[in-house]
């Protein structure tokens, strides 16, 4: 709808996207909220002056090993396979992320009916894991708006917007 191109360009601009069609591919709009999706908050972290590409990870564990590419399909049935992330500010320590398939599990993400992620748990556990790290290492980049990949699969329709100024003062 024009309001919700309108919406994600606006939140483009706020956080740097400053080319509308980049903002348009990097936002999901749904029920007036403008929340960011894929590599968006990759790409806009890693912009950060204080973001150290060095100390930045993301990769696979199966059994406590080190996994480089996808785990293979039997992983999945594994409670603790797991995604990890780091990333590193300037000045800090690396800080570690995890996201697993037992946290996947106790959050209702597999066996959902329509989830994408039920096909793809690779990409869900990558995008869970990563979204919680750049969310809590440069929130000041992404500047307060959300990550699609960490909200409720299943919002509810917001109901009717109030209309005008309500004047809440009493008639005299």
């Amino acid at each position: 709808s024009p309001d919700a191109v309108c919406l994600a360009v606006m939140r483009g601009r706020a956080i740097g996207i400053h080319d509308p069609f980049t903002a348009l591919d990097s936002f999901c709009v749904i029920n007036g909220k403008a929340s960011l999706y894929g590599d968006a908050p990759l790409s806009i972290a890693r912009q950060h002056l204080d973001w150290i590409e060095a100390g930045y990870d993301e990769y696979f564990e199966v059994g406590g090993k080190r996994i480089e590419g996808n785990p293979p399909a039997d992983a999945w049935k594994q409670p603790m396979t797991r995604c990890v992330g780091k990333t590193q500010r300037r000045g800090g320590t690396q800080k570690t992320w995890t996201f697993s398939v037992e946290d996947a599990n106790l959050a209702g993400l597999f066996g959902k009916n329509g989830s994408l992620y039920g096909g793809y748990p690779h990409r869900m556990l990558r995008f869970r894991c990563r979204g919680y790290a750049l969310r809590d290492s440069f929130g000041d980049a992404l500047k307060g708006i959300g990550i699609r990949e960490l909200e409720d699969l299943e919002q509810p329709k917001d109901a009717a917007q109030p209309v005008g100024r309500i004047n809440i003062r009493p008639k005299r």
